[in-house]
């Protein structure tokens, strides 16, 4: 399952590049998480919702 969990992550990784987007160490280390099976797929993208909610009411408030 690690090895599904880690393409997953990998091709997200790479869409988002594809992007010019930047990936987070915050993302990372919750993706490192998710591949080795300490949170599910909801948790990761609940966490990345959050974070990204987060930062950008810190930007609005500036």
């Amino acid at each position: 399952m690690q090895l599904t969990r880690r393409g997953n992550v990998t091709r997200a990784i790479h869409s988002a590049e594809l992007e010019d987007q930047t990936v987070s160490s915050d993302f990372l280390d919750a993706a490192n998480e998710y591949i080795k099976g300490t949170i599910n797929a909801d948790e990761l993208v609940e966490r990345t919702k959050t974070r990204i909610m987060k930062r950008d009411s810190e930007s609005a408030a500036k």
